[in-house]
């Protein structure tokens, strides 16, 4: 094992890398040999182990790896039998872009993967590994397309009040995706961090007020978010659980398959099903009598828009969800049509009768009236 061994190979193998347990899978393994061009795939190897011993995560990974692929694929229909990095040139790099265009994969998408090949080049050149690729191959900022607004993703009061009822949770039978739901709806954490909760997850500050520590993944940090008393005790319930079934637990909500240690948390697959299952089994249903779509994500969304409606300012609602920017916050800051009939109303001038009335603004007597 190691990578001595395992560099020189079309297929690593995770587990002889060490990288299974590190990165919470069972197996698992990343594949080079649908790379034709000898030089475009020990460009790939030599990226990607850069990338994997920097600490990046398995899943992103593949997905850089997918990217190369898929250049490869299209060098080898363009020019076969290429022998360098020569034949990957600016002009190369233009034809390939609408061909992802063409393939029909959203926006988003399509922006990451401009993003990782980017990434690929500049290493590329940064290191040297490839003198002779063309000067001007690179992937500019033109070239990403233009990304629509995001939508609002949170849910109504409505429909929240229907999932935060106690009969309505009790309808999940697992205590341990029971309370994972809790947690996210309460804290807006983000399903993989709140997955991925440390066993020893429950602080207290000096006046015994609980708080939640959790890593936030997507920054690689670590984060603490206040919690109340009531989940700070259903949380220690779980610990107590976790502790008499492992010796030396990890996480807060190990898997029950393939975890003898308890290292490991249960997947996303598993809470998605979880969720889905249990708006079927409830009925939930929208303002329009639809069957309600539900993702565990939307819970963040809805716990930032609460804050926010809430008069909580910006920047606490930033430190709140560990936000590096405030303009990702921003995008959170978005009104129920409960706030926005608030303030329509307060904007609104009517009489002792209740009828709106209208006020010259240049009378004399205007502000008397208005009084």
């Amino acid at each position: 094992g190691g990578w001595d061994a395992e560099y020189p190979r079309d297929v690593w193998q995770l587990r002889r890398l060490n990288l299974a347990r590190e990165h919470g899978i069972v197996g698992g393994s990343i594949h080079f040999d649908d790379i034709p061009q000898p030089w475009l795939r020990d460009l790939a190897k030599r990226y990607l182990r850069m990338r994997l011993t920097a600490g990046l995560h398995v899943t992103s990974v593949h997905r850089q790896r997918q990217c190369i692929a898929m250049l490869a694929g299209f060098i080898h229909e363009q020019a076969p039998g290429s022998r360098s990095a020569a034949v990957l040139t600016r002009d190369m790099l233009e034809r390939w872009l609408p061909r992802l265009g063409d393939s029909g994969t959203h926006v988003r998408t399509r922006s990451a993967q401009l993003g990782a090949m980017r990434a690929f080049l500049i290493a590329v050149r940064r290191h040297d590994w490839a003198p002779e690729l063309p000067a001007l191959t690179a992937v500019h900022p033109e070239d990403f397309p233009r990304r629509p607004a995001l939508d609002a993703r949170f849910l109504s009061e409505f429909v929240m009040n229907q999932l935060e009822e106690p009969a309505t949770l009790a309808r999940i039978s697992n205590p341990h995706y029971r309370l994972i739901l809790q947690v996210i709806m309460g804290t807006g954490l983000r399903q993989s961090d709140a997955r991925h909760l440390h066993f020893d997850c429950l602080i207290h500050d000096p006046q015994r007020a609980p708080y939640l520590r959790y890593t936030n993944r997507k920054m690689n940090r670590e984060a603490i978010v206040p919690i109340d008393q009531e989940l700070a005790d259903v949380i220690t319930e779980q610990q107590q659980w976790v502790r008499a079934r492992y010796p030396e637990p990890s996480v807060l909500f190990p898997r029950t398959s393939a975890n003898l240690e308890g290292r490991f948390p249960f997947g996303q697959a598993a809470l998605n099903r979880i969720v889905t299952d249990w708006l079927v089994a409830c009925d939930v249903r929208d303002e329009t009598g639809r069957p309600a779509h539900v993702t565990p994500h939307q819970f963040r969304h809805t716990y930032a828009t609460r804050l926010i409606n809430n008069d909580v300012p910006l920047e606490v609602v930033r430190r709140l969800l560990d936000h590096s920017s405030m303009l990702m916050t921003a995008h959170y800051a978005r009104m129920t049509d409960r706030t926005v009939r608030e303030q329509w109303q307060k904007a609104r001038k009517v009489d002792i009768h209740g009828q709106q009335v209208t006020l010259a603004a240049d009378s004399p007597l205007a502000d008397a009236a208005r009084m």
